[in-house]
């Protein structure tokens, strides 16, 4: 029963060991993105799509913004509008990316809470926080932010705990808000309603069905019809290779299947899944887990995505097949080989945070005068309106980015490419893709010496400029 425990739970010196070690564990992802942020040191690409959203959103009153960063309209890119409940998060702290970061932090902090809460006692709870800290899957997601995939954790959760413990309300409330998180999602609750409806559970599998086809028929068909501007298509990319040259596609896709990901990915749920059916400890609720589970797991398969984001949908419901199995959390081997195979997948994640927590990192200056630069050139493109047109590299969007900006990401996938900037901000440390770094020292040299009485800033890191500046330097931007 939840809370069950809580008022009687009493901890051991081993106990309060390893509270504090999971405490560090809960506090890795955030301290280490903090510092990396801080720093430019991340592959900022996506950081600034869904941060552009979440401002813009709020500060326009706009439920379906446009995103330059991204050319294309919110909604039409991903049906994901959980986010918007980022906004007024991110107006009550003045719009810093910072806050995005604990904002997606607190989505794991609540998915812990939820499992210790429905917990039977303080070993399965803390087992619980271990599977979630030390999960490959969680962790890359956590490690490279932000999105609302990643924040499905928690409706994730909450319907798996929901069909094990048979609560009609919980599974209703985090059935119907998956439904807002990202358009796979539809597809996964329509597999959970045709499995109600295969187990006879007529009134709850239509149910669940019919609303998983409306949002289905929507996100895929009537989404470019309804909404403004134009839609990109996940799907056809995602299927069309395989409707134009099927073998061909699939002969692609097994030669550059990477085996080392999928087994890194896959291991900590392969086995909990091999111990539950050699145990027979496969009930009702796990086949409708694995029901929901199994369109997501084709998807990543067919495209080849198993880190990122992607990490938590690939990860987490098979994991919450272990929920109160006694028979699997009292075996000691098992538990070992779990233990062992979650650590071993996980390890390098934590190993990053606290790389640059002690101010290391292989691609990147951390340090005071790093940010100090990012400061300066903050001052400087602030003193110009919101809505100046701005090509930046990417890692350097999330700490320029302010409501109602018109910032353009360098040689991003998608881009009207404006005839002219404003300004033009280079940087020089860091993963910004999908520039090398070759590229980025090239654009320097170039840009600098074709455009240098156009310099409004100038350091080891970054490079401001103040347009129109030369075709020559915008062709390596753009």
């Amino acid at each position: 029963m939840a809370f069950g425990f809580m008022d009687r739970i009493k901890l051991t010196l081993k106990d309060k060991a390893l509270v504090v070690f999971l405490g560090l564990s809960l506090l890795s992802p955030l301290a280490g993105n903090w510092i990396s942020l801080s720093n430019n040191c991340e592959n900022n690409y996506d950081f600034g799509i869904y941060q552009q959203a979440i401002y813009d959103s709020f500060s326009l009153g706009k439920a379906n913004p446009y995103l330059s960063v991204r050319d294309i309209y919110a909604l039409q890119d991903h049906f994901d509008p959980v986010f918007l409940l980022a906004g007024p998060w991110a107006w009550l702290f003045n719009y810093s990316p910072y806050s995005l970061l604990v904002f997606e932090w607190l989505f794991l902090v609540a998915s812990l809470g939820c499992l210790i809460l429905y917990s039977r006692n303080k070993k399965e709870a803390l087992l619980w926080c271990f599977i979630l800290l030390w999960s490959r899957g969680i962790m890359t997601a956590m490690n490279y932010p932000i999105h609302p995939t990643t924040w499905s954790m928690l409706p994730i959760t909450l319907l798996c705990i929901s069909l094990h413990e048979g609560r009609e309300k919980l599974f209703w409330a985090s059935f119907l808000s998956l439904l807002f998180f990202k358009e796979i999602f539809p597809l996964a609750t329509l597999s959970l309603g045709l499995a109600f409806l295969m187990a006879k559970e007529w009134k709850k599998g239509g149910i669940v069905f019919l609303i998983s086809l409306v949002f289905c028929l929507f996100n895929f068909q009537w989404r470019g019809i309804l909404l403004e501007g134009e839609t990109y298509g996940y799907g056809t990319r995602i299927l069309g290779p395989y409707l134009i040259d099927f073998m061909g596609t699939v002969k692609k896709e097994v030669m550059n299947f990477n085996i080392k990901a999928f087994i890194y990915s896959f291991l900590p749920s392969l086995i909990v899944l091999s111990f539950a059916s050699f145990k027979r400890a496969l009930g009702r609720s796990d086949l409708f887990i694995l029901a929901f589970y199994l369109p997501l797991f084709a998807i990543h398969m067919i495209h080849g995505h198993f880190d990122f984001q992607y990490g938590v949908v690939l990860s987490l419901p098979p994991l919450l097949i272990l929920w109160k199995k006694r028979e699997l959390l009292s075996n000691k081997k098992f538990k070992i080989v779990l233990s062992l195979a979650l650590v071993l997948t996980s390890a390098r994640f934590h190993e990053t945070n606290i790389r640059h927590i002690l101010g290391k990192n292989d691609k990147c200056e951390i340090s005071p005068s790093h940010r100090e630069s990012i400061r300066k050139v903050r001052r400087l493109i602030f003193n110009y309106p919101p809505e100046t047109t701005i090509l930046a590299t990417g890692g350097s969007i999330p700490s320029i980015l302010r409501p109602r900006a018109k910032i353009y990401h360098a040689k991003r996938v998608r881009s009207k490419n404006p005839p002219q900037y404003d300004l033009v901000l280079i940087g020089n440390e860091g993963d910004f893709w999908p520039m090398t770094e070759k590229e980025i020292l090239q654009a320097h040299e170039v840009c600098q010496g074709e455009d240098s009485a156009n310099i409004l800033f100038e350091d080891r890191y970054h490079l401001l400029l103040k347009g129109p500046v030369s075709e020559e330097c915008l062709v390596l931007l753009r």
